[in-house]
């Protein structure tokens, strides 16, 4: 909305939004494996289907918002609802937290982690780029 015309505008709005939206679609995307693990192929299709209608509401809108208040303040309107899309991603929570044998495999984890631990102070070997003088 800072831009003098209009195709300025258009041009970078698609640029930036295009990248956002595929930035999205695939974090998205990967969200969606976590949290389903049988009817993930389900899930995905929703998903897919879900960005086209996403994308059909969202030209909508801008038309509507464009019509409505012009193109400066329609654009502004826009982009303040598609940025709710990443304060509303920032919630996103890890789906071992909901699991219901979370307290085993946080115990397995461990072990895992201590068995590790062990192995590597049996095979101390010296690091190739040594930084230990850059530590305080």
């Amino acid at each position: 909305s800072f831009a003098g015309q209009f195709h300025q505008v258009v041009l970078s709005y698609g640029l930036v939004l295009g990248i956002g939206v595929g930035l999205t679609r695939d974090t998205s995307t990967l969200m969606v494996g976590q949290y389903f693990k049988r009817r993930r192929e389900l899930v995905e299709i929703f998903l897919v289907s879900g960005s086209g209608m996403g994308i059909s509401a969202m030209s909508l809108m801008l038309k509507g918002a464009m019509r409505e208040i012009g193109w400066r303040l329609g654009l502004q309107a826009v982009t303040g609802v598609v940025s709710t899309t990443f304060i509303l991603g920032m919630f996103y929570r890890s789906a071992s937290l909901y699991h219901p044998q979370r307290r085993a495999i946080l115990h397995l984890k461990s072990q895992k982690r201590k068995i590790k631990e062990k192995n590597k102070n049996q095979d101390d070997k010296p690091p190739f780029f040594d930084i230990s003088c850059l530590k305080s």
